[in-house]
Protein backbone atom coordinates (compact mmCIF):
# COMPACT_ATOMS: atom_id res chain seq x y z
CA UNK A 1 0.00 0.00 0.00
CA UNK A 2 1.47 3.31 -1.16
CA UNK A 3 0.86 6.78 1.48
CA UNK A 4 -2.43 8.58 0.72
CA UNK A 5 -3.63 12.05 2.34
CA UNK A 6 -6.31 14.37 2.70
CA UNK A 7 -6.38 17.75 4.00
CA UNK A 8 -8.89 20.07 4.91
CA UNK A 9 -9.99 23.21 6.96
CA UNK A 10 -13.13 24.63 8.56
CA UNK A 11 -14.31 27.46 10.71
CA UNK A 12 -14.01 26.25 14.09
CA UNK A 13 -17.50 26.03 14.45
CA UNK A 14 -19.97 22.87 15.59
CA UNK A 15 -20.02 22.11 11.81
CA UNK A 16 -16.50 21.07 11.81
CA UNK A 17 -16.90 18.19 14.20
CA UNK A 18 -19.09 16.10 11.79
CA UNK A 19 -17.13 17.35 8.60
CA UNK A 20 -14.35 16.14 10.00
CA UNK A 21 -15.56 12.77 11.07
CA UNK A 22 -17.13 12.31 7.34
CA UNK A 23 -13.79 13.10 5.68
CA UNK A 24 -11.90 10.59 8.20
CA UNK A 25 -14.42 8.15 7.55
CA UNK A 26 -14.46 8.18 3.74
CA UNK A 27 -10.57 8.51 3.30
CA UNK A 28 -9.67 5.59 5.60
CA UNK A 29 -12.43 3.58 4.05
CA UNK A 30 -11.16 4.47 0.35
CA UNK A 31 -7.38 3.49 1.15
CA UNK A 32 -8.40 0.08 3.21
CA UNK A 33 -8.02 1.08 6.86
CA UNK A 34 -11.73 0.62 7.52
CA UNK A 35 -11.12 -1.07 10.58
CA UNK A 36 -9.51 1.93 12.42
CA UNK A 37 -12.14 4.41 11.18
CA UNK A 38 -14.14 3.70 14.74
CA UNK A 39 -11.12 4.98 16.95
CA UNK A 40 -9.83 7.58 13.85
CA UNK A 41 -13.53 9.45 14.02
CA UNK A 42 -13.27 8.93 17.65
CA UNK A 43 -10.28 11.00 17.82
CA UNK A 44 -10.84 13.30 15.72
CA UNK A 45 -13.95 14.70 17.29
CA UNK A 46 -12.51 15.15 20.22
CA UNK A 47 -9.78 17.11 18.79
CA UNK A 48 -11.57 19.03 16.13
CA UNK A 49 -13.97 19.96 19.19
CA UNK A 50 -11.58 20.88 21.49
CA UNK A 51 -10.32 23.91 19.09
CA UNK A 52 -14.53 24.84 18.83
CA UNK A 53 -14.83 25.17 22.43
CA UNK A 54 -11.43 26.33 23.28
CA UNK A 55 -9.62 28.16 20.41
CA UNK A 56 -11.57 29.11 17.93
CA UNK A 57 -10.50 30.71 14.32
CA UNK A 58 -9.43 28.19 12.01
CA UNK A 59 -9.40 24.24 12.42
CA UNK A 60 -7.40 22.28 9.90
CA UNK A 61 -7.27 18.30 9.58
CA UNK A 62 -4.71 16.23 7.76
CA UNK A 63 -4.82 12.65 7.28
CA UNK A 64 -2.48 10.49 6.26
CA UNK A 65 -2.67 6.36 4.96
CA UNK A 66 0.69 4.71 5.53
CA UNK A 67 1.75 1.12 5.30
CA UNK A 68 0.46 -0.60 8.25
CA UNK A 69 -0.79 3.14 10.37
CA UNK A 70 -3.07 6.46 9.83
CA UNK A 71 -1.48 10.00 10.81
CA UNK A 72 -4.20 12.12 11.80
CA UNK A 73 -2.89 16.07 12.51
CA UNK A 74 -5.44 19.08 13.87
CA UNK A 75 -3.82 22.47 13.60
CA UNK A 76 -5.36 25.42 15.13
CA UNK A 77 -3.61 28.62 16.09
CA UNK A 78 -3.54 28.38 19.96
CA UNK A 79 -0.02 27.87 21.33
CA UNK A 80 -1.33 26.48 24.19
CA UNK A 81 -0.96 22.45 24.69
CA UNK A 82 -4.10 20.31 25.64
CA UNK A 83 -3.10 19.07 28.66
CA UNK A 84 -5.02 15.54 30.61
CA UNK A 85 -7.33 17.27 33.65
CA UNK A 86 -8.78 15.27 36.51
CA UNK A 87 -12.77 14.97 36.50
CA UNK A 88 -15.27 13.64 38.58
CA UNK A 89 -17.64 10.69 37.69
CA UNK A 90 -20.19 13.01 36.82
CA UNK A 91 -18.48 15.96 35.01
CA UNK A 92 -18.94 16.27 31.21
CA UNK A 93 -16.13 16.95 30.15
CA UNK A 94 -11.92 16.54 30.88
CA UNK A 95 -11.82 13.03 29.28
CA UNK A 96 -10.71 13.71 25.78
CA UNK A 97 -7.10 13.84 25.77
CA UNK A 98 -7.25 10.27 27.65
CA UNK A 99 -9.47 8.58 25.02
CA UNK A 100 -6.57 9.86 22.48
CA UNK A 101 -3.70 8.83 24.90
CA UNK A 102 -5.90 5.04 25.32
CA UNK A 103 -7.00 4.87 21.70
CA UNK A 104 -3.47 5.71 19.65
CA UNK A 105 -0.38 4.01 19.44
CA UNK A 106 1.65 7.50 19.94
CA UNK A 107 0.66 11.43 20.24
CA UNK A 108 2.34 14.66 20.67
CA UNK A 109 2.28 18.64 20.05
CA UNK A 110 4.26 20.03 17.70
CA UNK A 111 4.22 23.67 17.84
CA UNK A 112 4.31 26.78 15.20
CA UNK A 113 4.75 30.27 14.87
CA UNK A 114 1.23 31.35 16.16
CA UNK A 115 -0.65 27.89 16.90
CA UNK A 116 -0.13 23.86 17.24
CA UNK A 117 -0.41 20.97 15.40
CA UNK A 118 -1.11 17.66 17.83
CA UNK A 119 -0.90 14.29 15.60
CA UNK A 120 -1.82 10.87 16.36
CA UNK A 121 -0.65 7.50 15.42
CA UNK A 122 -2.99 4.68 14.75
CA UNK A 123 -2.26 1.49 13.84
CA UNK A 124 -4.45 -1.99 13.90
CA UNK A 125 -3.17 -2.80 17.28
CA UNK A 126 -3.66 0.42 18.74
CA UNK A 127 -7.52 0.78 17.36
CA UNK A 128 -8.53 -2.95 19.12
CA UNK A 129 -7.37 -2.43 22.76
CA UNK A 130 -9.69 -4.37 24.81
CA UNK A 131 -11.76 -2.44 27.36
CA UNK A 132 -9.38 -3.69 30.42
CA UNK A 133 -6.44 -2.16 28.88
CA UNK A 134 -8.77 1.11 28.28
CA UNK A 135 -9.89 0.97 32.18
CA UNK A 136 -6.71 0.58 33.21
CA UNK A 137 -5.66 4.17 31.47
CA UNK A 138 -8.21 5.66 34.36
CA UNK A 139 -6.68 3.35 37.02
CA UNK A 140 -4.71 6.22 38.63
CA UNK A 141 -8.04 7.85 39.20
CA UNK A 142 -9.45 7.77 43.05
CA UNK A 143 -13.35 7.71 42.59
CA UNK A 144 -14.08 7.37 46.34
CA UNK A 145 -11.86 10.39 47.00
CA UNK A 146 -13.91 12.40 43.91
CA UNK A 147 -17.47 11.12 45.56
CA UNK A 148 -16.59 11.97 49.07
CA UNK A 149 -16.27 15.96 48.30
CA UNK A 150 -19.52 15.97 46.87
CA UNK A 151 -22.15 17.59 49.01
CA UNK A 152 -25.08 14.71 48.77
CA UNK A 153 -27.83 17.03 48.84
CA UNK A 154 -26.92 18.52 45.36
CA UNK A 155 -26.02 15.31 43.95
CA UNK A 156 -27.50 12.92 41.34
CA UNK A 157 -29.41 9.47 42.75
CA UNK A 158 -26.35 7.77 41.12
CA UNK A 159 -23.76 9.55 42.76
CA UNK A 160 -25.80 9.17 46.48
CA UNK A 161 -25.76 5.51 45.80
CA UNK A 162 -22.00 5.25 44.50
CA UNK A 163 -21.13 6.80 47.86
CA UNK A 164 -23.53 4.99 49.62
CA UNK A 165 -21.94 1.27 48.54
Amino acid sequence: MSTSGARQSWPASASAVPEARRLVRRHLRENGQGLLVDSAELIVAELVGNVVLHVGGQVELSIEVRPGEVVLEVSDSSPLSPHLRMFSRTSSTGRGMRLVHSLSAEHGVRPWQTGKTIWVRLTSSSSSRGDEELAASFADVDWSAELADIDLDDASPAVRDARAA
